[in-house]
């Protein structure tokens, strides 16, 4: 069975905006 890694936490600068749907969620979140 394989396992699930994930390589890269890269966020989107509209992930990271002041106003972006995502700028309170922490990358372990996602």
């Amino acid at each position: 069975m394989r396992d699930a890694v994930i390589v890269s936490t890269a966020r989107t600068p509209i992930g990271k905006a002041y106003r972006g749907a995502f700028n309170a969620t922490t990358p372990q979140a996602l």
